[in-house]
């Protein structure tokens, strides 16, 4: 969990292309849900830094929207019911007794227990060494007070059509009309930037966002005619819940929240 601060400033960049600077961003006041932890064998209270007391706040986790989908790398996304996610990212390989393989990368965010998880496995499906086998937890106060906010949503409707100019460099917002990705309606957002160059050239770079109001999920965010995230095979379905806690057989290590 992290406070509303350093949340809104990921979003934005990631939701505009660096377009609308974080400190200019002026969210609207909406309610914010007192939520309590419980302290379980699973998550016991040794991994928490206290109760606190209900000043810490973080968006609330999009609820009743949940999807399994990979990315285009062909990386798992999921979403539960509860607003937990998964997210993995396939990395470079490993070599251990003169046997190669490649690591994934898992990240968990689980707003039911305030607490994050970190852990690597093997791919293919196999056993990492004993050593390798670590799940790093890190979990906020037991008191969260959850704001409800759509960020994305908030930036579109702030974002117009039209060019502004800064120094040597012109942005320009489009909002190409909504298409539909795999049953979806999709809207898209269009930023494109044009910079002079010393010599008179002008170099061009587009990005587009899709976005996905009924998942309240990016779709696509990126270049538009490469190195773009793209989200495919997308099924509306609740995952496997063991999906969201480190695989038997790993210690989990505490970590303090920064």
């Amino acid at each position: 969990m992290v406070r509303v601060a350093s949340y809104v400033l990921a979003c934005t960049i990631a939701t505009c292309a660096a377009v609308v600077h974080a400190q200019e961003l002026q969210l609207p006041d909406t309610p914010e849900v007192l939520d309590i932890a419980s302290v379980s064998d699973r998550f016991p209270a040794k991994w928490y830094p206290g109760r606190g007391d209900g000043t810490d706040v973080a968006f609330a986790p999009v609820l009743e929207r949940p999807y399994v989908a990979v990315s285009e790398t062909k990386d798992l996304r999921a979403r539960d019911k509860f607003g937990r996610t998964r997210t993995e990212a396939v990395t470079g390989g490993e070599t251990v007794n003169g046997t190669s393989f490649k690591i994934k990368e898992v990240s968990v965010s689980d707003p039911v227990s305030h607490c994050q998880f970190h852990w690597m496995e093997r791919v293919p499906d196999r056993e990492l060494p004993a050593g390798q086998r670590v799940a790093f937890v890190t979990c906020a106060p037991l008191t969260i007070r959850y704001k409800e906010s759509d960020v994305y949503a908030f930036i579109r409707d702030n974002m117009p059509n039209e060019a502004t100019t800064i120094g040597d460099t012109t942005t320009r917002v489009e909002h190409p009309r909504d298409i539909l990705v795999e049953g979806l309606t999709v809207q898209r957002m269009r930023v494109t930037n044009s910079k002079t160059e010393a010599d008179g050239t002008v170099t061009t770079n587009v990005n587009e966002t899709w976005y996905s109001p009924r998942l309240r999920e990016t779709i696509r965010l990126g270049g538009v005619e490469d190195g773009a995230m793209m989200l495919s095979r997308i099924e509306q379905k609740d995952p496997d819940p063991t999906l969201f806690y480190p695989p038997e057989g790993y210690e989990v290590e505490v970590q303090k929240a920064r």
